[in-house]
């Protein structure tokens, strides 16, 4: 079973200030669901070929804290599920990302 995550600006839902979300994709054998997190970026403002925010925009720094800290727990949950030889599903997933989770893998 394959499952993958990343970090994607929603370009297509572009706000009045410019600005446009960034969510996570999860994608678990070629389908994909999207998550927001609450963050809205100007397309301008990611540096190429990584998913970062330039230093010159302001809280840039807590910005790219939070975007590092929502991919690596996702993959974490990913991971926990691979261990314990579970397949992830979108279900599971939403549960224990959200924090509203059992400890039963």
């Amino acid at each position: 079973m394959n499952a993958s995550v990343k970090l994607i600006l929603r370009e297509g839902y572009v706000r009045k200030n410019g600005t446009s979300p960034v969510n996570l994709r999860l994608t678990i054998n070629r389908k994909s669901k999207y998550y927001s997190l609450g963050i809205f970026i100007v397309k301008e403002d990611l540096k190429k070929n990584k998913f970062k925010v330039k230093e010159t925009v302001p809280k840039s720094q807590i910005i790219n804290i939070q975007l590092r800290d929502s991919i690596s727990r996702a993959e974490q949950i990913l991971l926990d599920f691979f261990k314990f030889n579970k397949p992830p599903t979108f279900t599971e997933f939403e549960k224990i990302y959200k924090g509203n989770f059992s400890k039963e893998y």
